[in-house]
């Protein structure tokens, strides 16, 4: 269909299609269109006509998007004439289009000459062997009359007087600016992109001498801010050349543009910017580059005074009522921070090193270090009155990672590096005010979006973790060590209540130091222990005054009537307990066994009392959660380094009951540090006292389960699942705080406070409540249950096996209430087991972890006392033999679906002739089939490696069970228990750790290779010697090796795989070590004559498939590197060092290019 009339004009069916192609509304007929001409000649003359015509801008707008098509479907230079006549047209068309000077065209004509600027410049990409200097052409072409003159060296247009001058100097900018994008961005062969940059080079002198010319000629705003962003492009990407790095006139003139109007000095900003991220403006070129470094600090430190005015300027703004966005500055106060931050990340080492060397250079340099220190200083808070202050932090913390001012001393009087000192005092003095919390707490909790409040804590962090470097440097020594003393000073001052950002803030800053304080204070450093001890004696104070003064009804000032301050103050103090009572309990260790001291006491009913006042008030909810929270790890660390807290139980399990309660106080992490506290508590008080918080909870979470049986399909389900889930968080956490606790008392000597014993016991309480609630839903329920609900009660029984069923050698002997209710537990864990393992088609980690406890638990329960180990014909032992059972079959049938899915996959039409489907699917399967999918279920064939990983590890000893000879493996138990004589549990661990041997997932491999190795070392013991014919099969070695050398040819692997293959390559080298040697051999093309194994190789399409597959994976690697890696890998007795150094070189090998 021909879509250009007899005079080459559009018909109406094309004009169709450019009208859809702007309205957005293409539809099948324009893409068939484009499919029918793309390859051929039509779509070329059809492009010409329209961008040519001079008709509509739509139209030749969609002239020039064909030809970009037709351009980009084919290699023109291959073309007869080596793409020349589309060169020529297409300067023609721009030439056309570069002298539209008609002000009324100027927005149609910018647009479709960008567009043909990219066209251009692809086509220059194309044809570049047939230029000479394609971009001085172009440049020539755009400013000349005489079209001919294409290569015209000189630049006397520039002094010239030609109409609309500075129209066509911007068409040439935006040539330029274009050009050198697309030759950034641009997916050019290496050699295509060598002779590109070769042309733009021998050009280069010729556009920086445009551009220097013009910035010193032209007065015109607009043609000057597109040379300097035209020339950032240029330099930034040239910078590695030496011409392009000793640029400095013209950065020069640049810098004098700066001056010269707002517009300029941001344009100028973005061109530093620019240069000093990419190029770096020459400052890395490998040579001297102290005349550079001291050039553009002299430059920059000129525009100090604009910094500081601006500053100025804002602080008015912001007094005024101005926000952030309504300051019209904005923008240059942000890039000048910017810009300073990027010179320090590069820069940073050598102006350190200009400041401490003694030079004649001290004045810039000291003035471009005050700088620095401005955006820091900057008027208001962050965020909501400037975004400048985080930058100014950035700033700070690299003036302190600098290597060069670690080394310097303070003591040095050499007076540079006082000056140093100097601008790191101010630097502090600036972050303890910027930490400051806004002095309207009312507005910063209740008009501050949550947004802004979060981003102001981020910036707060960021504020800590500097102080905490600047704290280890000497030159700040004498601010850091005056802390104690103005925390002193101002709660004893007339008017403390007023100072209440400071004393806050001090607070803040000792918690920013509290790592590496506690470091020196545990080893006993005099100065640091006093610090922290005179910090002490500061806070102890301060709460005194907070309860007895600032908070009195009846004595506090006005700004502190608001709850907020109150809680903000709690939350401070609170935070400092959680960090260093520990360090201060280590301390006074040997007086904390006869007495408490009082400033632990103090501080410990200020926790509890804060925390349940909180309780009371309805108002500041973000600052009372907050408070609480801090509150509530301060009172574990009392429980955990305080024991003897056990006195005062009723009281926090009050406190943490009124809490619990409180809806207003509903928040995810709360919840989780009370419940969390509330186990800690367990082996430390009576369980009296626990039984009514926690049989509350379990009463709640019972009528759930009732609920959610009896109306499984009301509209308010979706509602009670998410609460069942999170009453079951709660249980998680409880077993988690309870773990704690018993892990500490573990540590403990024997005469420490606390009743293990009592602990179990009332976990395996709860544990078994929960089980019975659970048990009930899984029996009544017509539905399945929830998959998140099934894997957050497995991860609370993953935690909380351990602590019921897990013996532990400090711990008292059970009794006899514990071992009965172990015993219904366990029963009862089985039945549970079967249900939530039939009511969900995934593998849960954490379920696998957990049913492997109970299993363990039923076939040898220690606790039991067999002097002879486990009974086989005891119900327990069956049940666990059932359990198992029901594992091992859910992970056969994942595996399984996964296979089948395979078989569907047209890859797998390959294992066509192994025989009819049944067959495949028998283990061990093809790892090339599971391959196929498995990666859909990574997790769970890491999760069901490592149970098995455990069934193989597990020893039952002198266990004597009729007619089966191997009495100590599981798997040979299981197997003859359940009377099954092929051994599927050996070959369903083939099949998973061969399938998880081809996922990318390392974490699954790693798994993967360990169950693997496990099997291998299994079964070459002396007992199970004849299983090895049997499963250890020519085609199952085929598989394994092929796919290890599948992987290994992929390259890049991490050092630690690389270890675990070596391990697994070690183990494979006991069994045969010959057999595996020719096997190797034939795979990697090596085999001299007909074996065994070229016959195996080439016995079926899916052997030929699978080692034409390892060939071509391992084409790059020579013969005699192949044969290396066969001698080693398949030896025995090869040190693991040798191994891993061979699998890393046969990796590399495979993965590299040859030249």
């Amino acid at each position: 269909m021909s879509y250009l009339d007899v005079n080459r004009r559009p018909t109406s069916k094309l004009k169709k299609f450019i009208q859809e192609y702007f309205d957005g509304a293409c539809g099948p007929d324009f893409y068939q269109f484009l499919s029918e001409t793309q390859e051929s000649q039509e779509m070329w003359d059809i492009g010409w006509c329209l961008m040519d015509s001079g008709n509509s801008f739509e139209s030749q707008f969609f002239g020039i998007m064909l030809l970009r098509i037709a351009i980009g479907s084919r290699n023109i230079s291959q073309l007869e004439d080596g793409g020349l006549r589309i060169r020529d047209a297409l300067l023609r068309v721009v030439a056309k289009y570069g002298r539209n000077t008609e002000l009324n065209a100027g927005a149609v004509t910018d647009t479709l000459l960008k567009k043909t600027f990219q066209l251009l410049a692809y086509v220059i990409f194309q044809t570049i062997d047939w230029w000479d200097s394609p971009v001085r052409c172009v440049v020539s072409l755009l400013l000349q009359e005489i079209a001919s003159n294409c290569e015209a060296q000189n630049l006397e247009w520039l002094s010239t007087s030609v109409p609309n001058k500075e129209r066509r100097l911007m068409n040439v900018l935006l040539f330029l600016s274009i050009f050198m994008e697309e030759f950034t961005s641009a997916n050019l062969l290496f050699r295509t992109r060598q002779r590109v940059k070769e042309t733009i080079l021998s050009d280069e002198p010729t556009v920086f001498q445009v551009f220097q010319q013009l910035l010193e000629r032209q007065h015109n705003e607009d043609v000057v801010a597109s040379v300097i962003s035209c020339c950032s492009l240029w330099v930034s990407t040239l910078s590695s050349t030496t011409r392009s790095v000793d640029c400095v006139a013209l950065m020069d003139l640049i810098y004098r543009s700066m001056s010269q109007s707002a517009r300029l000095y941001l344009v100028g900003l973005d061109c530093i910017i620019t240069l000093l991220e990419e190029g770096d403006m020459g400052l890395s070129s490998g040579r001297s580059i102290a005349h550079l470094l001291d050039y553009h600090v002299t430059q920059l430190a000129a525009f100090s005074g604009v910094f500081s005015d601006l500053l100025t300027v804002h602080a008015q703004a912001v007094q005024n009522g101005l926000t952030r966005e309504d300051f019209t500055q904005h923008e240059m106060l942000n890039k000048t921070a910017l810009l300073l931050l990027i010179l320090t990340e590069k820069q940073m080492d050598q102006l350190v090193k200009r400041v401490v060397s003694p030079n004649g250079f001290d004045a810039p340099v000291h003035t471009l270090f005050r700088m620095l220190l401005l955006p820091l200083t900057t008027h208001g808070h962050y965020p909501c009155d400037e975004c400048v202050s985080d930058l100014g932090v950035q700033i700070w913390f690299n003036l302190l990672d600098s290597p060069v001012t670690v080394q310097t001393n303070v003591e040095d009087t050499n007076t540079d590096r006082t000056f140093l000192g100097q601008i790191q005092i101010k630097f502090l003095d600036a972050a303890f005010r910027k930490a400051h919390y806004p002095s309207n707490l009312e507005a910063f909790f209740c008009d501050w979006t949550f947004e802004e409040r979060e981003q102001w804590y981020k910036f707060r962090a960021e504020l800590g973790d500097t102080f905490l470097l600047a704290y280890t440097q000497k030159q700040t020594e004498l601010w850091f060590s005056q802390l104690p003393r103005r925390l002193v000073d101002w709660v004893n001052h007339n008017d403390a209540e007023s100072l209440w950002p400071e004393l806050e803030s001090v607070l803040f800053v000792l918690v920013s130091i509290s790592e590496q304080l506690s470091e020196e204070v545990s080893h006993k450093n005099p100065t640091s222990c006093q610090f922290l001890f005179d910090a002490l004696d500061g806070v102890t104070g301060l709460m005194k005054h907070l309860t007895t003064v600032m908070w009195n009804p009846a004595t506090r000032a006005t700004n502190m009537k608001t709850l907020a301050c109150q809680f903000v103050f709690c939350n401070a103090i609170s935070i400092f307990i959680e960090h260093y009572v520990p360090v201060l309990c280590a301390v006074q260790s040997a007086s904390l066994k006869n007495s408490t001291p009082l400033w632990l006491s103090h501080m410990f009913s200020f926790t509890v009392d804060w925390l349940a006042k909180s309780v009371n008030v309805n108002t500041y909810r973000d600052a009372k959660i907050m408070m609480s929270v801090s509150a509530s790890k301060a009172l574990q660390v009392f429980v955990h380094e305080f024991p003897q807290i056990v006195n005062y139980a009723d009281k926090i399990l009050s406190v943490l009951t009124s809490v619990i309660c409180d809806t207003s106080l509903l928040s995810t992490t709360l919840e989780t540090y009370t419940w969390q506290t509330v186990g800690m508590l367990v082996p430390y008080c009576p369980t009296g006292l626990l039984c009514q918080l926690v049989d509350c909870e379990l009463d709640r979470l019972a009528s759930h389960f009732k609920t959610h049986v009896s109306e499984p399909r009301c509209c308010n389900t979706g509602i009670v699942v998410t609460d069942v889930q999170r009453l079951l968080r709660s249980f998680l956490e409880f077993f988690h705080g309870l773990s704690k606790s018993l892990t500490k008392l573990k540590q403990c000597d024997a005469d420490s406070i606390g009743n293990t014993a009592q602990a179990r016991d009332y976990a395996l309480h709860v544990l078994s409540s929960l089980t019975i609630g659970l048990s009930f839903t899984t029996d009544q329920l017509s539905s399945r249950l929830d998959s998140e609900f099934i894997r957050q009660f497995a991860q609370i029984l993953q935690c909380a096996l351990p602590i019921c069923l897990v013996p532990q050698r400090s711990c008292e002997p059970p009794t006899p209430i514990f071992w009965e209710r172990k015993t219904s537990f366990l029963s009862q864990s089985v039945q549970l087991f079967t249900n939530l393992f039939s009511q969900t088609p995934e593998l849960y980690s954490s379920l696998l972890e957990a049913s492997w406890i109970i299993v363990e638990a039923l076939l040898m329960d220690i606790d039991c006392g067999y002097p002879s180990g486990v009974n086989f014909h005891s119900a327990q032992f069956k049940d666990g033999i059932q359990l198992l059972d029901v594992v091992l079959r859910r992970i056969d049938a994942v595996v399984v679906q996964s296979a089948s899915l395979s078989l569907e996959c047209p890859e797998a039409a390959i294992l066509s002739d192994c025989g009819n489907s049944k067959s495949i699917l028998d283990h061990p399967i093809s790892p090339v089939l599971m391959a196929l999918t498995a990666q859909s279920i990574t997790d769970q064939i890491e999760a069901a490696a490592k149970f098995l990983r455990h069934v193989l590890s597990h020893k039952i000893n002198q266990l004597e069970i009729p007619g089966c000879s191997c009495t100590q493996d599981l798997f040979c138990i299981f197997d003859h228990l359940i009377g099954c004589q092929s051994s599927p549990c050996w070959n369903l661990c083939f099949t998973v750790g061969l399938a998880g041997l081809c996922l990318p997932e390392w974490s699954t491999v790693e798994c993967c290779i360990q169950l693997t190795q496990r099997l291998v070392l299994c079964l070459n013991q002396n007992e199970h010697k004849a299983l090895l014919s049997t499963l250890f099969t020519g085609d199952l070695l085929f598989q394994l090796h092929a796919c290890l050398l599948l992987i290994l040819s992929k390259g890049a692997l991490p050092r630690r795989l690389i270890n675990k293959y070596a391990d697994l390559y070690s183990a494979l080298s006991t069994i045969e070590p010959d057999k595996q040697f020719s096997l190797l051999r034939s795979l990697l093309g090596l085999a001299d004559d007909l074996t065994t194994w070229t016959n195996l190789l080439s016995s079926s399409s899916h052997h030929r498939s699978i080692h034409n597959s390892v060939l071509q994976s391992v084409s790059r690697a020579t013969l005699a590197e192949r044969d290396r890696f066969v001698r080693i890998v398949a030896r025995t007795a090869v040190p693991l060092a040798v191994l891993r150094n061979s699998l890393n070189i046969f990796a590399n090998a495979c993965s590299c290019e040859r030249g």
